[in-house]
């Protein structure tokens, strides 16, 4: 099990990884999400000891690291570009380490890549955590505000139901709309099955990518 208990590092003024915690146990993937410059790649070079904390303390099996501890710990850099090469090839690797009881850390930009393949999340934002639990979890936590159906409805018409947002035509002829509130998928499936059977009607919590726009263009709490 790797931990890590309220590390900090600053860089002058700059607070680039601020009381940052977390647990990853073994067969796990954890991932870690944020714009640039949120701490991610400190929080790396804080683990791999390339860089020393200001404070707290990394953990391997309850304790310290140490030095035979760093030779059983493989780190692959985005910039080494094997990901371009073979996204799928990685992707097998890493689910392969998981069966093999590694605890494993993935980092991209692709919020479909961190869906599919992790087990939990933290996000950082400033150099803090502000999101963090199961990828399951944090989706349904959100609440499914999302619904897909197949109605000959007008948009005008679904715009005059409760709680019905920006409803648009997908490119396989769905139609994709927002509830303001979940609640309104119960009125709004009695409205569209009014006249029988539909062939679509999904409610669901927005997407990992729309949940991290969602935190990542929040202004500091």
């Amino acid at each position: 099990m790797l931990e890590l208990q309220n590390l900090k590092k600053t860089f002058g003024s700059l607070t680039a990884v601020d009381e940052v915690s977390f647990k990853i146990q073994d067969g796990e993937i954890m991932g870690i999400i944020g714009q640039n410059g949120a701490g991610k790649t400190t929080v790396f070079r804080l683990i791999l000891n390339f860089l020393t904390a200001d404070k707290g303390t990394v953990l391997w099996n309850g304790h310290p690291l140490k030095k035979t501890d760093y030779d059983i710990i493989g780190y692959l850099p985005e910039e080494r570009g094997l990901y371009p090469v073979n996204a799928s090839l990685l992707e097998e690797g890493i689910k392969e380490l998981k069966q093999q009881g590694a605890c494993v850390i993935f980092s991209s930009h692709d919020m479909n890549n961190v869906e599919e393949i992790c087990d939990s999340l933290i996000m950082l934002r400033n150099g803090k955590v502000v999101l963090e639990g199961q990828v399951h979890d944090i989706r349904e936590k959100f609440g499914r505000t999302k619904v897909f159906l197949e109605t000959t409805l007008s948009d005008e018409t679904l715009l005059q139901q409760p709680g019905v947002i920006n409803p648009k035509k997908t490119k396989d002829g769905l139609t994709l709309l927002d509830l303001s509130d979940p609640k309104h998928g119960k009125e709004l499936f009695e409205t569209v099955t009014r006249d029988g059977y539909i062939p679509t009607f999904s409610q669901q919590p927005p997407t990992l990518e729309e949940i991290f726009r969602m935190k990542a263009e929040v202004p500091n709490e």
